[in-house]
């Protein structure tokens, strides 16, 4: 993972020897100066001047170049949430915001067209509060949340990412528990790479567990990836942040990390790469929130005749950045030694005791200091997460010189630092005449002091379920994975128990779908004598309906090129394959979604001299499927006048309807 060792060596020789500590806190993954001397993870609150820019140009390949309609959509623009509100936004050209989106238009566009949003934001470096354990497994996940418990090109849910969530959520009943493992295993275990950083997410989550490598986006894709699998509705976010991390040549860069859903408290941010569970510090700028990783920023149609469209990669700029206000004290930080006078090299504990102030979850992190003449063993930082006013202990070792000088004193200022920036020293005397304490010295306060491990030997895990229609009862297999005696019946326990027959090492559980969409459960069940909690999902189906609205101009002339549009809102679950076909006359213009899942704007383009005098019929035919293929048809109408029509236009649509006529009769007759 790319970061800064936060233990870093010094020199000095005197009788009586006094080693410097030096600790860096570690800021990974973004990539502007800041004129304060606080940094944005120890500022509160951040003042910054966003600028967004974007090109885009018209190629003519050929005689008949003409555009007659362009459109654009902006996905990454900043956002009013909880913890950024946007003070001012300047928009050029204007746009409606719509789906999450910036939408643009031109009519007859210029050979070049450009972008401008211009904001200048507030963000706010504070721990959402949640006061109170969040049961697990949910119980219930609403329909707006869905989709964010799917399986997607990026974030893909695979077995072997089920069995890692399950693994890591065995034997815990608050979500705050659960999601943090998921972080602290991800910001563990997988490497971070920067060799195609600037480029948007293309390794999977699978991939990510398989390589144990990735860059920031591709691991936030990771812990989502086991959120979901264990029915914890998670998104990505794009935006920008800040680090100080020498291996960028910018300190500001585009960035990813995610968003968990829980009930009761909605969306709570999680920097995996950063370490920011829980919370974001004030350098990071919300920009983009989507069900995947791999979203396009920004989005362009246009129509016309013998022409090339031509974009460029959004262009972001921060500037005037302006920190204030350090955070409160949230948690305080004491350290200490069991062994503080030892002989030379000799093994050193600390101890750091570190206590939530707060009637809230704290999570914090812990930076040990490297000290002259010392060698760290093991993790020089660790993370915890603190329940409303608890207290933990972690502990670090080290290691010092055995090859002083007899007759000298020497002594170790050891140091730590929370996130939140407190800090705590204690000092370790070293003398030739001194016990020497080795590993061994300290197993039992080790062993005290790490965390249990709660998921045993045995483990059963169940496929994804198909999905079926709500009501229906369908079977799930499961397999039970490192039991050696394995009985031929078990019982699978939720809120009721079913009998279940074993065969080699699986069985099937019934379950009957209850509720829409994806909802998971804890189950149990007895193998040998370890009893045995397992996820199982069910995934309900229900005939999915459509609201639709067509707003057009109640008249057209013949020259016109108008535009119906057509707004879609899934009103129960979110239909697929989705085509919306517009018909005026002989017109017609087609528009194809692979997936609804939130309100989205069709737009039509319907030609006046596809129209004839008088009222013209505008029919909208839309067909779409459900997650089980069942396909529906709806149909919906509008109306348009055609003014203005001289005699020379009525002659054209004459002699057009003709044609038509004959053509039609033609195909009719030797069909």
């Amino acid at each position: 993972m790319a970061q800064r060792d936060p233990w870093m060596n010094t020199t000095s020789n005197r009788k009586n020897v006094r080693s410097t500590a030096v600790l860096l806190l570690l800021i990974l993954c973004a990539a502007g100066s800041i004129a304060a001397e606080l940094t944005p993870n120890e500022a509160s609150t951040m003042q910054a001047k966003v600028v967004i820019k974007n090109t885009i140009t018209f190629v003519p390949t050929g005689p008949e170049y003409r555009i007659t309609h362009a459109s654009g959509a902006v996905h990454w623009y900043p956002r009013d949430t909880w913890l950024e509100d946007v003070n001012s936004m300047q928009v050029t050209p204007k746009a409606v915001r719509q789906d999450e989106s910036m939408h643009f238009v031109w009519m007859n566009p210029a050979s070049q067209e450009q972008i401008i949003i211009d904001s200048t934001i507030t963000t706010k470096g504070v721990i959402v509060p949640i006061h109170k354990k969040i049961a697990f497994p949910f119980k219930d996940v609403p329909s707006p949340f869905q989709p964010y418990l799917t399986s997607t090109k990026i974030i893909e849910i695979t077995p072997e990412i089920r069995k890692l969530s399950q693994e890591l959520a065995a034997g815990k009943e608050d979500a705050n528990q659960v999601v943090f493992s998921f972080a602290e295993w991800t910001n563990k275990n997988i490497n971070y790479s920067l060799s195609s950083l600037g480029q948007p997410a293309s390794k999977t989550s699978s991939q990510v567990l398989l390589t144990k490598e990735g860059k920031c986006d591709e691991l936030t894709a990771l812990f989502i990836a086991l959120n979901r699998a264990a029915g914890i509705p998670a998104r990505f976010v794009g935006g920008y942040a800040y680090t100080n991390d020498p291996q960028f040549e910018e300190s500001w860069g585009g960035h990813g990390w995610a968003e968990v859903w829980f009930p009761d408290q909605g969306w709570i941010p999680y920097d995996v790469t950063y370490g920011e569970y829980g919370y974001l510090d004030a350098g990071h700028i919300p920009m983009m929130y989507s069900a995947d990783a791999s979203t396009n920023s920004v989005e362009y149609q246009a129509k016309g005749n013998d022409f090339e469209l031509q974009t460029s990669p959004l262009d972001i700029s921060i500037s005037n950045v302006q920190l204030s206000g350090e955070k409160p004290e949230l948690v305080l930080v004491e350290l200490d030694a069991p062994k503080k006078q030892i002989g030379f090299g000799s093994t050193v504990m600390l101890i750091a005791t570190i206590k939530n102030l707060q009637k809230y979850y704290v999570p914090a992190r812990v930076s040990a200091a490297r000290v002259i003449g010392t060698t760290p063993i093991g993790e020089s930082q660790k993370t915890v997460l603190l329940g409303p006013g608890e207290t933990k202990k972690v502990y670090f070792l080290a290691t010092i010189e055995k090859n002083l000088a007899p007759g000298y004193k020497y002594t170790y200022p050891f140091a730590v630092k929370s996130s939140f920036g407190n800090e705590a020293t204690t000092d370790v005397v070293a003398q030739s005449h001194f016990a020497k304490y080795d590993l061994s010295s300290y197993a039992e306060l080790i062993d005290q002091l790490t965390p249990k491990q709660q998921s045993g030997s045995v483990q059963i895990l169940c496929d994804e379920i198909s999905p079926v229609y709500l009501g229906n009862i369908s079977e799930q297999t499961c397999t039970i994975i490192g039991a050696k005696n394995i009985p031929s019946t078990t019982s699978a326990c939720a809120e009721t128990c079913q009998t279940v027959q074993v065969q080699k090492n699986t069985f099937q559980i019934k379950t009957k779908s209850e509720q829409a969409g994806i909802s998971t459960k804890r189950y149990q069940s007895k193998i040998g004598e370890e009893r045995i909690n397992y996820f199982v999902t069910t995934h309900g189906v229900v005939t999915p309906k459509i609201n639709v609205s067509i707003t057009n101009p109640e008249s057209a002339v013949p020259d016109d090129v108008i535009y119906a549009d057509a707004q879609l809102l899934p009103q129960n679950s979110f239909p697929k394959n989705l085509k919306a076909n517009l018909r005026v006359r002989n017109s017609e213009t087609t528009e194809s979604l692979d997936l609804l899942e939130r309100p989205e704007k069709l737009s039509f383009a319907i030609p006046g001299r596809a129209l004839r005098p008088g009222d013209n019929e505008i029919e909208l035919i839309i067909t779409y499927e459900d997650e089980l293929g069942m396909a529906y048809e709806s149909r919906f109408t509008s109306k348009i006048q055609l003014t203005d029509v001289g005699i020379v236009d009525r002659i054209l649509f004459g002699i057009e309807d003709a044609g038509v006529a004959i053509l039609q009769l033609f195909k009719d007759t030797f069909s």
